[in-house]
């Protein structure tokens, strides 16, 4: 009989610990999944060539075209909407807000480091780069825990592949 107490008693325990575990897990994949998109968003927005600046012998990141390919490949690679809300309602993101988006050129004075205090983010870039800080809300599995953002962090440098050095 005292077993049977013993197991009544500790049945919701091992039940919070599993599902705290699922929890963890589901977060840390919704993580993963938003660091590799960020990553590959500013590699993409770092090829957009300023074709102008690059006819008078200048690499240069075109500033629009940049912004408008890490959107893109933000909301391809997370299906997202417009408005950057999850299109699925089974997704791990709900809700992505691109705090920070800069494009580094040489006027800036090229190796540049860049500080961030309000995101604790330092980064050096030695050729022209593109830097973006998303926020992101991580959509429950469970509604035991609190509210879940992180801001991941990407940086990426333009590269030219042999072809041309700086």
């Amino acid at each position: 009989m005292y077993k049977l107490v013993f197991i009544m008693i500790m049945l919701p325990i091992w039940l919070y610990a599993q599902i705290l575990q699922v929890e963890q897990e589901l977060s840390m994949k919704a993580v993963y999944l938003a660091k590799q998109a960020v990553n590959r968003a500013v590699h993409a927005a770092a090829q957009q060539l300023d074709e102008e600046a690059l006819a008078d012998g200048e690499i240069r990141i075109d500033s629009e075209a940049a912004w408008q390919t890490a959107k893109l490949y933000l909301q391809k690679n997370l299906e997202l909407d417009q408005s950057f809300k999850s299109l699925s309602p089974s997704s791990l993101l709900k809700q992505i807000k691109i705090t920070v988006f800069s494009v580094i050129n040489e006027e800036k004075g090229l190796p540049y480091t860049y500080k961030n205090e309000q995101y604790a983010y330092e980064v050096m870039v030695k050729k022209p780069a593109v830097i973006m800080i998303i926020e992101v809300d991580y959509n429950k599995a469970f509604q035991l825990f609190k509210e879940v953002k992180w801001n991941i962090k990407g940086t990426a440098e333009i590269t030219l592949h042999g072809y041309l050095t700086l």
